[in-house]
């Protein structure tokens, strides 16, 4: 008993990679849509963390600045579910990009 996967390797929907980075896990072996899906499924968390921070600031009128910070932080997490879920070099620049110039401030 097992899951039909399709093989490892495979050019997902996509096209083909253009990231000069790909991290350890195999490529497009869960679905064609999702490059590498445990990276991409797990920056949720980014998401998550960052609306239970914006409700707590507006909550306890905590500056607007953890506000902005939290939504920085969003940022950086779309960015890098867009890339791992592609890894094109567009979406690459989506994940890097924001954490750079956000964290860097």
């Amino acid at each position: 008993m097992g899951f039909d996967l399709p093989p490892a390797g495979n050019q997902g929907h996509w096209g083909p990679v253009t990231a000069t980075l790909d991290w350890c896990e195999e490529n497009y072996v869960v679905s064609k849509y999702i490059a590498e899906w445990v990276n991409t499924w797990t920056n949720l968390n980014y998401l998550i963390l960052c609306f239970l921070g914006i409700y707590n600031a507006l909550h306890t009128y905590n500056s607007t600045g953890f506000i902005f910070s939290h939504l920085g932080m969003a940022v950086v997490g779309v960015g890098s579910f867009l890339f791992h879920m592609t890894l094109t070099y567009e979406m690459q620049l989506a994940d890097e990009l924001p954490m750079i110039y956000w964290y860097s401030d």
